[in-house]
């Protein structure tokens, strides 16, 4: 039985790369990011689009993750690993403009997440 692999920031950067390693060594891998196209791109470049599962997310959302999880484990029965990759930056302005959101959204995904 392959093991399965869970990869936060699956659709660029250190996320993909992982994620495609991973899936060429014979893993599943749950794909999780904001964008299912980049998922679904990440998916395509692994050349075994079936061993992976595409779970389009904002993994500061705590409850969506966690009923993702939920699924992740109901399709695979485990999780092996946990790859968090997943990161944002506060947008380039000044801190005159910079939101309470903007802020919060990069500490919900780069602390909390």
């Amino acid at each position: 039985m392959p093991k399965v692999a869970v990869v936060t920031g699956a659709g660029s950067g250190v996320g993909r790369a992982t994620a495609i390693k991973l899936v060429q060594q014979g893993w599943q891998v749950a794909l999780l990011g904001r964008t299912e196209e980049a998922l679904r791109a990440t998916a395509t470049l692994t050349a075994k689009p079936d061993a992976c599962v595409v779970s389009p997310l904002r993994i500061g959302d705590l409850e969506g993750t966690n009923k993702l999880g939920q699924s992740i484990l109901s399709r695979f029965s485990r999780i092996d690993l946990l790859v968090n990759a997943a990161g944002t930056n506060i947008p380039q302005r000044s801190l005159e403009v910079l939101s309470n959101e903007d802020y919060h959204e990069m500490l919900d995904t780069n602390l909390n997440g």
